[in-house]
């Protein structure tokens, strides 16, 4: 009788932990987000030159922005396990401008620490 009135008690005193919501939250953590370095080179049309890439995630909505030097070369980190809209921006003649030629969804898992991601548009 004992052992059933001690297994209720850590039953219900599971429950009542796992249920708020700080507890949860660490019992069903996902794996670790380690930072992926993102880098690569992107090349325009001879009218055009590369300016910036935007990566925005889709989980948090929250845009990286890095700026592509005058080769195409851009380096940046990004949270792994996410997935990223990619958007590319170059100069033209009339200012600024990206079209689907120069779009991309990236996928990380948890195991990626480097990626590579160049393009043509």
């Amino acid at each position: 009788m004992v052992i059933i009135v001690v297994l209720a008690v850590i039953g219900i005193a599971a429950y009542v932990l796992l249920d708020t919501p700080l507890l949860a939250s660490l019992a069903n953590q996902s794996t670790s987000q380690k930072n992926v370095l993102v880098s690569g080179v992107i090349k325009t049309g001879i009218t055009t030159s590369p300016l910036g890439i935007n990566f925005t995630s889709e989980k948090t909505g929250q845009s990286s922005y890095t700026t592509i030097d005058k080769n195409g070369y851009y380096s940046i980190a990004l949270l792994g396990n996410d997935t990223y809209n990619v958007t590319i921006y170059y100069n033209t003649l009339f200012g600024t401008s990206t079209n689907k030629n120069c779009r991309a969804v990236l996928v990380f898992n948890g195991m990626v620490t480097a990626y590579n991601f160049s393009r043509n548009c």
